[in-house]
């Protein structure tokens, strides 16, 4: 997967890049921002497709998000948004820049639909509706794992 994108420093000094997730690197730390969350248990590190994206600001992971491209349609998800907690200060730029880059990706492999399901964030869903994207109806969310036995 393709994705190198950087936003030069403004005046906060913040200094955007984004690049592929490297899941031997970069899981341990994004699973423990799944933790930290009250409201959410970390989901398990088979869930995530191998294309997903991490921004750093200076160097140190901030946001990261996940595509799963498809195999024979062309649509595609964008999931699993999270940011590090421990920023002293939420910055938009850094959603944008990552949602970008994800759409960049949807783009290079020719998906034409992208979708998203997240929970009530009003950072994210604003961000979405800058990028174009058309809010659906309130859905819900439910996840199963399927045994086969």
């Amino acid at each position: 997967m393709e994705c190198k994108e950087h936003i030069k420093p403004n005046q906060t000094g913040m200094s955007l890049t984004a690049r592929a997730i490297n899941k031997e690197k970069d899981l341990d730390i994004i699973q423990s921002w799944y933790s930290i969350r009250r409201d959410w248990q970390a989901p398990p590190d088979n869930i995530f497709p191998d294309d997903g994206v991490i921004i750093e600001n200076n160097g140190e992971p901030i946001y990261a998000g996940w595509i799963y491209l498809p195999r024979n349609s062309n649509i595609c998800l964008i999931d699993w948004i999270v940011g590090n907690p421990k920023m002293k200060i939420r910055k938009n730029r850094g959603i944008e820049l990552l949602l970008i880059t994800l759409l960049r990706v949807a783009k290079q492999n020719n998906i034409i639909y992208v979708m998203s399901v997240f929970d009530n964030n009003l950072i994210l869903d604003n961000e979405f509706k800058k990028l174009g994207f058309k809010k659906g109806s309130n859905c819900f969310n439910y996840l199963k794992r399927i045994t086969w036995e």
